[in-house]
């Protein structure tokens, strides 16, 4: 009996500390795509997701890197830096 019970805890234990599973979510279709798809949504697949935005984000980053630079050069030549909220970036 006390065997039965030890085993139930333990059991209880490990299944508590076990590492969460978790599922990535659904790619919800944009408003254009939608259809009569019977299948069900698909994973989301990270990399493409990923992929799509990062020419953006490099563009945004280089900027910001030309506007610090320009704001450096600016405060050495003692001119007022641009505002970081008058940049059109």
């Amino acid at each position: 009996m006390a065997s039965k019970l030890l085993k139930r805890i333990l059991k209880g234990f490990s299944s508590f500390f076990k590492p969460a599973q978790t599922k990535q979510p659904s790619v919800m279709p944009e408003p254009g795509k939608l259809d009569d798809d019977m299948e069900g949504p698909n994973q989301v697949n990270w990399e493409l997701a990923a992929a799509r935005w990062y020419p953006e984000m490099m563009h945004y980053c280089m900027e910001r890197e030309k506007f610090v630079r320009d704001n450096k050069i600016r405060i050495d030549f003692g001119e007022p830096p641009i505002p970081s909220f008058e940049y059109p970036v």
